[in-house]
């Protein structure tokens, strides 16, 4: 079940990369502002306790934990996912809230093969 739910937490990060990155390309607009990008790595830690419930063929998980990450320093998580067993399809919601009160909030849908 661990295993499970860390591919889920690493979806939740993945999908919207893979989403950025085989996006069309935007339109050419001439803009006298440039803008240089800089991207961070985002790598940390999490200890974090959940709870499961299953009702064939659904399997919930709610979790809350902290951590720490580069880029946002100690932080709180709270989590929920919901995934099919008959398919193992997933969505999946996650806040991230720092000690300062800066917050990432992410949601995926996602497949396990």
């Amino acid at each position: 079940m661990k295993k499970l739910l860390v591919l889920a937490i690493a979806l939740l990060f993945l999908i919207p990369l893979t989403r950025t990155a085989f996006a069309a390309p935007a339109p050419e607009v001439k803009s006298e502002v440039t803008t240089k990008m800089t991207r961070f790595p985002f790598k940390g830690t999490v200890q974090s306790t959940e709870t499961s419930v299953t009702v064939f063929p659904t399997m919930s998980v709610t979790g809350s934990g902290s951590g720490n990450a580069t880029q946002l320093g100690p932080f709180t998580i709270n989590y929920q996912v919901e995934i099919n067993l008959l398919d193992l399809s997933g969505v999946e919601s996650a806040e991230f809230t720092g000690t300062k009160g800066d917050s990432i909030r992410a949601e995926a849908v996602g497949l396990a093969w």
